[in-house]
């Protein structure tokens, strides 16, 4: 009887260190195995919404490809972030299609495409 008692101890106390290791050291979030297999789990907790609203502008105007602003080249976050987010539309330096952060100055002989939250896309 008392064998059965500490057995079941150490399997509660095993679930219970698990459920810390997920809920709090891990940063594990229920949502993300929620829904699996749906075409948009889990990217929110993937990439920055920056990136995220760069492929919804992509997607919603059909863009065939695109380029970025000599700021986000520089970050190394952002640039592997929106080429491989992005990809089967290609980063072409010869774009008409040019993304630059919200806060950044375009060029005088661009028009403003789309203005979003995070960013501005121009054509040039």
């Amino acid at each position: 009887m008392k064998t059965k008692k500490v057995y079941f101890f150490f399997v509660f106390l095993c679930l219970l260190q698990l459920f810390y290791l997920f809920y709090y050291r891990s940063n594990f979030n229920y949502e993300v195995i929620k829904n699996p297999f749906s075409v948009n789990s889990g990217r929110l907790f993937a990439v920055s919404p920056e990136v995220i609203e760069s492929n919804n502008m992509l997607n919603n105007f059909k863009i065939p490809n695109f380029s970025l602003s000599e700021e986000i080249k520089n970050d190394t976050y952002f640039y592997q972030r929106f080429v491989e987010f992005n990809y089967p539309i290609r980063i072409k330096i010869n774009s008409p299609y040019k993304f630059f952060l919200i806060n950044e100055k375009i060029s005088e002989n661009c028009t403003l495409y789309k203005t979003g939250k995070y960013l501005k896309l121009i054509k040039c």
